[in-house]
């Protein structure tokens, strides 16, 4: 399991291919290890998948709103791209 101090500093790991993208506030890196293997290692009070290729650090959400064609999209604190959250996940906001 990835300790508490260092989870916090994942702001969101995308699957990229047969690696993973980790984003914090300010960078990003690319992982030799598959989003599968990255979830398995993470809290999952303070980690949701939101896509099937993305997971994100539930502290690190800023803003959540609808896209114009109704879907959720989630933007996270200090980061400019938008993260699309799929429908077999949107339960998860229902809350929000």
């Amino acid at each position: 399991m990835v300790s508490w101090k260092e989870a916090a500093e994942i702001w969101y790991l995308r699957a990229d291919a047969k690696y993973t993208t980790l984003a914090t506030r300010a960078s990003t890196f690319l992982l030799n290890s598959s989003l599968k293997e990255m979830k398995e290692k993470l809290n999952p009070e303070m980690f949701w998948q939101i896509h099937r290729s993305i997971i994100v650090n539930v502290g690190a959400i800023e803003t959540i709103h609808r896209s114009f064609r109704g879907s959720l999209e989630l933007k996270l604190k200090e980061r400019t791209e938008l993260l699309p959250v799929s429908a077999a996940h949107a339960q998860l906001f229902r809350q929000f």
